[in-house]
């Protein structure tokens, strides 16, 4: 399996991702400063993928699995407030203080917040062992100091593990038309294809 290195950056909220098919790390909280890029992607590492230039290849599988994580998980009043308005803002809800043009009511408003929560939370329990058995089978070939190749039985096992966390988050995806309003189901794809997917950028992996 071929690894990449994926960069998710947020400049709304000032947070980087960064995951591989072979480890997954959560973005950084949205209330610290902009992350750089880690060392671990020199730079001649080659972009693949640009989600800037060429949206359309970023996959709706990333781009919500991204937008997930960088939801879920968080604890302070502060965090949940900031990702809160961050929704708000990726709803169209920037003036969350009046009905919208469509005269939907701030309590409508906020039901598709809570709901892309909730939503967030699930993806963040679903996905949860499926990224530990994918961190397990990686693990030894990591802690090696020269490059190991795979056996054919751990490709087998992170290839069905990837299409368990495609077919989950698809699921999620397709389940947020009936957990939110029409608009605000419409006001989030809009999200994903023009803000998300243009934020991500997709590595060559560099080799040990």
């Amino acid at each position: 399996m071929k690894l990449l290195s994926v960069i998710f950056l947020v400049t709304i909220i000032c947070a980087v991702c960064v995951t591989t098919p072979s480890s997954t790390k959560p973005v950084e909280e949205p209330n610290r400063e902009p992350v750089k890029i880690p060392h671990v992607l020199p730079k001649q590492s080659a972009i693949l993928v640009d989600g800037e230039t060429h949206p359309e290849k970023i996959s709706d599988h990333l781009a919500y699995s991204l937008f997930f994580r960088l939801v879920a998980g968080r604890k302070t009043e502060a965090e949940k407030n900031r990702v809160k308005s961050y929704i708000r803002q990726a709803l169209g809800h920037q003036d969350c203080t009046k009905p919208d043009k469509n005269n939907n009511s701030l309590n409508n408003q906020e039901a598709d917040v809570n709901a892309i929560i909730a939503a967030a939370e699930e993806f963040n329990q679903r996905i949860a062992p499926l990224d530990i058995q994918v961190s397990d089978i990686n693990k030894p070939y990591h802690e090696t100091e020269h490059m190991v190749p795979m056996s054919n039985s751990d490709k087998g096992r992170l290839k069905q593990l990837q299409q368990q966390r495609e077919l989950m988050v698809a699921d999620l995806a397709a389940s947020l038309q009936h957990r939110l309003s029409a608009d605000g189901y419409k006001n989030l794809r809009k999200h994903i294809k023009e803000r998300t997917k243009r934020k991500v950028k997709i590595f060559d992996a560099p080799h040990k």
